[in-house]
C-alpha cells in the first residue's frame, strides 16, 4: 500500500498497527514530515511501515509495486495531477486501485455553518478561506483529469465535505 502526501504518517501507522500483514509506504515532499512519520512508526514498534521523501509526479518506485494507493487531503497540492495519476497507475499492480480523498471546490454553505457550530468560528473560517487559496477541483475538472489518466475506470463520490476519486487499473 502507498500513502501519497502522508504528512506525519498517522494513517499508515494506524493501518500498520492494526494489520501486521499489510506493508505500507508513506511518501511526502517534506523531509521533516518523513522524519516525524518515521519516528512515529519506530515508537509504535512497527516493521511493516516505511516512509520516503518524494513527489506524486515522480514516484521513486518501480513499476507494479503496490496493490493500493491512497491520498488524503493532498491532491490539491500536486503540481501536475495528470502526471501524478499516470505515475500512480504505473506503480500499481494489475487490478490495483487508487483512492484519493480531498475537498471539493464548492462546498454547500450549510456545511460551513455546521462546521462553525461544531469546530468554532476560527477553524471553520480558516478552512473556508483555504478553499480560495488552493486549486481545489470541481466535479467537472476532476472528471477530466481522471478521464485523461492511464486508469481504465474511475468513480467520483461527493460527500458533504470531501470527495473520493476512486481509480481502477
Amino acid at each position: 500500500m502507498l500513502d501519497i502526501g502522508t504528512g506525519p504518517g498517522r494513517l499508515p501507522v494506524i493501518i500498520a498497527s492494526r494489520n501486521k500483514y499489510i506493508n505500507i509506504t508513506g511518501l511526502d515532499l517534506s523531509p521533516d514530515m518523513v522524519k516525524i512519520a518515521s519516528a512515529r512508526a519506530t515508537r509504535a514498534g512497527l516493521s511493516n511501515v516505511s516512509f520516503k521523501v518524494g513527489s506524486a509526479s515522480d514516484l521513486p518506485f518501480g513499476d507494479r509495486e503496490f496493490d493500493l494507493a491512497i491520498s488524503t487531503l493532498s491532491f490539491h497540492h500536486w503540481k501536475d495531477p495528470d502526471k501524478a495519476l499516470d505515475e500512480i497507475c504505473r506503480v500499481l499492480r494489475e487490478g490495483g486501485e487508487a483512492w484519493i480523498y480531498d475537498i471539493p471546490q464548492k462546498v454547500n454553505p450549510q456545511v460551513w455553518s455546521d462546521m462553525k457550530r461544531r469546530y468554532g468560528f476560527f477553524f471553520s473560517t480558516f478552512f473556508h478561506f483555504h478553499t480560495f487559496t488552493e486549486p481545489f477541483y470541481d466535479e467537472k475538472k476532476l472528471g477530466e483529469i481522471a478521464a485523461n489518466s492511464r486508469f481504465r475506470k474511475f468513480e467520483i463520490d461527493y460527500r458533504l465535505m470531501t470527495y473520493r476519486l476512486r481509480l481502477y487499473k
